[in-house]
């Protein structure tokens, strides 16, 4: 039983809302007004960006969307005890021991799905320069973002996921970029300003006494 890929995306964006109420349970952070709307924004451009690609079928849609939001509500909840426990070591350090550990963990599967054919040594750089740059120096960066930002603000990543899907596709693969999808980008940078705190939205003046 699978989803479509634009539902997953929205799922995974999700994470975003989990880390949120979880910063608030268990680190008290709070969840004012236009952070709120931030991620509120973020979602519903998240959804417009991969409108297009959304095929849900109700039969057996249930352990799938229930194993999205999982993996997402532990997305979140890693962020927030990645900020609680883990702030003082190097980002360096946690990226790497965290690559490492997965690396080894997946190892044993790994070797029951060998490919039939070795794969070409085009083939190989180009899953090293995915590991090196998009994977080894963008956990370096994530993880020095949790330590100078905290939980909710560094998550809100995931609204840029979608987006950029749809900017590789365009420059890479010529796919098409409709109006839905240009309103969705407008939607994830503006939840993205909210959350983040790089737009503040006006607070009501104080009454005279």
């Amino acid at each position: 039983i699978t989803i479509g890929a634009g539902f997953a995306s929205i799922l995974n964006a999700t994470a975003t809302l989990f880390a949120a109420v979880i910063a608030r349970l268990w680190l008290g952070d709070k969840l004012t007004p236009p952070k709120l709307l931030g991620l509120a924004l973020g979602i519903a451009g998240v959804t417009l960006l991969v409108y297009d690609k959304l095929h849900l079928k109700p039969q057996g849609l249930a352990l799938p969307v229930l194993t999205g939001l999982a993996g997402a509500a532990l997305y979140g909840r890693t962020a927030n005890f990645t900020k609680k426990y883990t702030a003082r070591i190097p980002a360096l350090t946690l990226a790497g021991g965290s690559q490492i550990g997965a690396a080894l963990m997946m190892l044993p599967i790994a070797l029951f799905f060998l490919p039939k054919a070795m794969p070409t040594p085009t083939a190989w750089g180009a899953a090293a320069v995915l590991g090196v740059l998009c994977t080894g120096i963008a956990y370096v960066l994530f993880f020095r973002l949790f330590a100078r930002v905290g939980p909710t603000k560094a998550i809100t990543v995931a609204f840029l996921i979608p987006m950029f899907g749809v900017l590789w596709g365009w420059l890479f693969l010529t796919d098409p970029v409709t109006t839905l999808m240009l309103a969705g980008a407008v939607l994830v940078i503006a939840g993205l300003a909210l959350t983040t705190g790089i737009i503040k939205l006006p607070t009501p003046a104080a009454p005279l006494a």
